[in-house]
């Protein structure tokens, strides 16, 4: 018997969008999740075939959430059954955008790659390919758009997880504008319904009429609240959990139930162009990015962070040396370097006990497993780097390559060992002039150089006798080159002054509560690690967040002991000295006629299971300046270009972010540590806007936040660079890439064998 018709009701269709959520590791082992995620991808197909009979809003319906496990079922399978494209172009069954579930740690050509291997796989298979999915994650890159929209892909199907992180406040769906104007409709899933597991919370999968009274009170109360648009959308899956039949009967049973409202197994094109078709010039329009609240979680494991930063730095060159070269060679070498990268920076880190149980043989498996792609995607991208260059590898001495289309003025590294690099310097085979190289520490040498766009040029390492560098403490209080002028706290090592010598003028506020460049210690007061976070919210995301209260400590609060070196290449001051958990060893080196300042961190990190985070503050002048972040090919203003309840907390940074105070532009750049907090130390905050009311940042290099599946603990020696200068005017987005290519992609370099031993 059917339920009387409610006149009043709204929503006229509900579309459940049926996945499993591709968790690669979390649940088990990850050969195993790898395993069973192919399993389901024929499981959903014989499960598909199985209800063809059925009435079409209630046959089986399956998303592959992402194309890995398509593309993986492939590989391992080789020829598909005839049926396996079939029922994607009958709308069966959808292939979707994404290679796997992207975090902030993805670059622009990450997402290239990500979103190609489905495009490719669609073309060739004339496959329909209308939408990206992500799930768990709360944000994602702003590029995207655009990139989607060039591709063809009109939609963007997301259910985030605000287990850690603010709700979106935005009306669902709406129209997402990318930096260069492209579309895509965008749907979230609702935060009080748990991500994608909407459907289980509803237990659409357990008795039909119990589900169904719980779908319609669900609807009703999206009614009551202003929802005003004909078609729903319900997301049902679950980490590594295979497809669910019983659904078809529960949507049989729906539909018998009442009149005027519709229940529909769906992949999320029949959603989206449903709700396109009904409603599309009404959905609202945002324009902005969406920081990712869970960035915060790669400082969670900084050495296989900086890791994968530094290959896409290696691969950029490799691009470049490719053109240059004329060589089409190592395209095994980096297609194995980018799917170890993407399987690393992809959102799933270790086991769902890793914090719980930091020490079981799961959480340490399942950390090593995951943090040894890191290491290869590096490895591999500079074995690819070595055979682009073995052509070129000299007899002796060494050669260095810009392969970019700008000029190089820059630091080039070398290492050796059992090398002295004192008096020795790089003279210029063609034209005989000399280049000194000065030690650093750490048994390398470096030298500043000059290298022409797309330029080559031979050098031999010669003993001069006249560059030594020297190493003491220093009457003096100051380092200087020709840009920058830095003094410092005779008894403690703070940094008190870092002047522009163009202007005279400092670019630090002497008012922060920290010094420049200070390393700063956090735990919480009382060790309670339920303090910085309620396991509960799992259960009851509406909950109040805890505000936890925090014991900060910087590294200069009391008195470390310092030296000053002298050199042909740099000036440096060191100073060195221990934090809770942690000693720490830090470098400010001024480059003679170089515009920069870089500062360099070695920490030497012990165990700690209790919650912690290190900080490197840059206390930057200016007020209500504007703060200009760059991730991912797009940049935006902190704060402002931001999708409301997007990350306010902290920021992730791919080439560089920027303090701009109008006649001035402090571009900051570091090649390691990706997380930054803008204007104060904000973690525990969980802010709903952010207001810019100073230059203050905070670098976030290291934490261990979560309370799941990001690893419990640091430990070792992990080495941090960051290199500031100032720009004159106002910000200058093409002048900031370019600083920030200099310092993170570098020169190639290839060396003889013996090309320092004189």
């Amino acid at each position: 018997m059917k339920l009387s018709k409610i006149k009043s009701r709204r929503i006229r269709r509900i579309y459940i969008l049926h996945h499993t959520h591709v968790d690669l590791g979390y649940t088990a082992e990850r050969n195993d999740v790898y395993r069973d995620q192919v399993e389901m991808v024929g499981q959903a197909m014989e499960l598909v075939e199985r209800g063809r009979k059925r009435p079409s809003v209630e046959r089986f319906r399956w998303i592959h959430e992402v194309s890995w496990p398509v593309l993986e079922y492939l590989r391992r399978k080789g020829k598909p059954p005839r049926r396996f494209f079939e029922q994607m172009r009958d709308g069966l069954v959808e292939l979707t955008g994404f290679y796997l579930n992207p975090t902030d740690l993805f670059d622009e050509e990450s997402f290239r790659r990500s979103l190609d291997y489905a495009c490719r796989l669609a073309r060739r298979h004339k496959i329909p390919l209308t939408t990206a999915m992500f799930s768990d994650c709360p944000g994602i890159a702003w590029s995207v758009v655009d990139l989607m929209a060039e591709r063809g892909l009109r939609y963007l199907s997301s259910a985030p997880n605000f287990v850690m992180s603010r709700p979106l406040e935005i009306e669902r769906p709406f129209w997402w504008e990318g930096p260069r104007g492209g579309r895509v409709l965008t749907w979230f899933s609702d935060w009080r319904y748990s991500w994608y597991a909407e459907g289980l919370i509803l237990k659409l999968t357990g008795d039909p009429a119990n589900a169904t009274s719980a779908l319609l009170d669900y609807v009703s109360r999206l009614e009551r609240e202003g929802y005003r648009w004909k078609g729903l959308a319900i997301h049902l899956a679950m980490d590594n959990q295979p497809p669910a039949l019983q659904l078809c009967e529960f949507v049989r049973h729906f539909n018998s139930h009442q009149a005027g409202i519709e229940a529909q197994l769906a992949i999320n094109r029949d959603f989206f162009s449903y709700m396109e078709r009904e409603h599309g010039r009404e959905f609202p329009v945002h324009r902005g990015a969406w920081p990712d609240w869970w960035a915060n979680g790669h400082a969670s494991a900084a050495f296989e962070t900086a890791c994968s930063r530094r290959a896409k730095s290696v691969l950029r060159r490799c691009w470049g040396l490719r053109d240059r070269l004329k060589k089409n060679i190592g395209n095994e070498l980096e297609d194995g370097a980018w799917e170890n990268l993407l399987l690393f920076d992809e959102h799933t880190w270790g086991a769902a006990g890793s914090v719980s149980a930091p020490w079981s043989l799961e959480s340490r498996q399942q950390w090593a497993e995951k943090r040894s792609l890191a290491m290869r995607g590096l490895h591999g991208a500079k074995r690819l780097e070595a055979a682009l260059l073995k052509d070129v590898c000299p007899k002796k001495g060494v050669t260095i390559i810009n392969p970019f289309q700008s000029k190089f003025h820059g630091v080039v590294e070398f290492t050796g060992n059992n090398i002295s690099w004192t008096d020795l310097a790089l003279r210029d085979s063609r034209t005989g002039q000399d280049i000194p190289l000065q030690p650093t520490d750490g048994g390398g040498g470096c030298a500043v150089v000059e290298i022409p766009s797309g330029g080559e040029m031979p050098f031999e390492a010669v003993r001069t006798g006249s560059h030594r560098s020297s190493h003491h403490k220093s009457q003096a209080l100051f380092i200087e080159n020709d840009r920058f002028e830095v003094t410092w706290n005779r008894k403690t090592g703070a940094v008190t002054r870092v002047v522009d010598k163009e202007t005279g003028n400092s670019i630090i506020d002497r008012t922060a509560p920290w010094s420049f460049a200070e390393i700063v210690h956090e735990r919480l007061k009382g060790g309670n690690r339920q303090a910085m976070y309620d396991p509960s919210r799992y259960l009851k995301p509406q909950a109040k967040r805890p505000r936890p209260e925090f014991i900060r400590r910087g590294g200069h609060a009391v008195p470390v002991p310092w030296r000053v070196v002298h050199g042909p290449v740099f000036q440096a001051f060191r100073t060195s000295g221990d934090l809770p958990g942690v000693t720490f060893h830090r470098e400010i080196r001024l480059y003679q006629r170089l515009p920069r300042m870089d500062i360099r961190l070695r920490l030497e990190k012990q165990v700690v299971t209790d919650y912690e985070s290190l900080y490197l503050a840059f206390p930057l002048a200016g007020k209500r300046p504007e703060v200009w972040l760059e991730n991912a090919g797009t940049i935006y203003r902190a704060g402002t270009d931001q999708l409301p309840g997007s990350a306010t907390d902290w920021h992730q940074v791919g080439d560089y972010v920027a303090v701009n105070n109008r006649d001035q532009t402090l571009l900051l750049v570091s090649q390691e540590v990706p997380l930054v907090q803008v204007g104060d130390i904000h973690t525990g905050k969980w802010a709903r806007r952010l207001r810019v009311d100073n230059g203050h940042l905070y670098s976030w290099v290291m934490n261990n936040m979560w309370f799941t599946n990001f690893p419990a603990y640091q430990e070792g020696t992990v080495e941090m660079t960051w290199a500031l200068t100032v720009q004159r005017g106002a910000f200058n987005a093409q002048a900031a890439a370019e600083f920030a290519r200099q310092i993170r992609d570098g020169v190639s370099v290839t060396c003889a064998p013996s090309a320092f031993v004189i």
